[in-house]
């Protein structure tokens, strides 16, 4: 998964995400980490993370963020975004023409 409003996403981020999601052993998520905590609009979602999905949707609670620690995701942290790029910068969220600015 990949929000539109997150146009700085680079290749070595997404990368790095494929090759945590892919080590062995069971991973319905997998979600890099910025300031703002988990970004789970950039993650890789399992098949395992359907239903899961689904039953908080239908019980009306519609913030992916709060579902994603239920999964038990793998955890891309801080530290290893920071070695792919400045993590304010590459997990930026653009919602206004203001915002395509970089952060400082």
């Amino acid at each position: 998964v990949l929000a539109g409003d997150m146009p700085h996403v680079t290749r070595p981020l997404l990368d790095a995400l494929l090759a945590l999601h892919r080590e062995p052993g069971p991973a319905a998520a997998t979600v890099p980490v910025s300031a703002r905590g988990i970004e789970p609009l950039c993650a890789i979602y399992d098949r395992a993370a359907v239903l899961p999905i689904r039953a908080a949707l239908e019980a009306g609670r519609l913030a992916l963020q709060a579902v994603v620690p239920s999964l038990a995701p793998r955890i891309l942290a801080l530290d290893a975004v920071a070695r792919l790029g400045d993590p304010d910068v590459i997990l930026q969220n653009v919602n206004t023409p203001a915002d395509l600015s970089p952060p400082r």
